[in-house]
């Protein structure tokens, strides 16, 4: 988390708490690319399906590696590639 917000756990999981992203619709106006490992043992599969049933996007795209740990460490050359032809196909257009 620190890596990620700039603080300790603690202050940092507050800053995600305070987004919101447990309730309501979450509007996007540029595309979206989720991508979740099934084996991810600090967000659960359920939790990651909520959040990508709440995204409302013109283009949004849900990739989910069955036996993906988290950050899909163990498939680090596939992600790299569907990530890069994602952004070739959705954003350079």
């Amino acid at each position: 988390m620190k890596a990620m917000c700039g603080a300790d756990d603690q202050a940092s999981w507050r800053v995600v708490d305070s987004l919101g992203l447990d309730t309501g619709q979450l509007e996007m106006q540029c595309p979206v690319l989720i991508v979740h490992g099934n084996k991810d043992v600090k967000v659960e599969n359920d939790d990651m399906l909520r959040l990508v049933d709440r995204i409302e996007s013109p283009a949004k795209k849900f990739l989910m590696f069955e036996d993906g740990h988290h950050c899909i460490h163990n498939h680090q050359a596939q992600l790299h590639a569907l990530v890069a032809d994602w952004f070739a196909e959705t954003l350079c257009r």
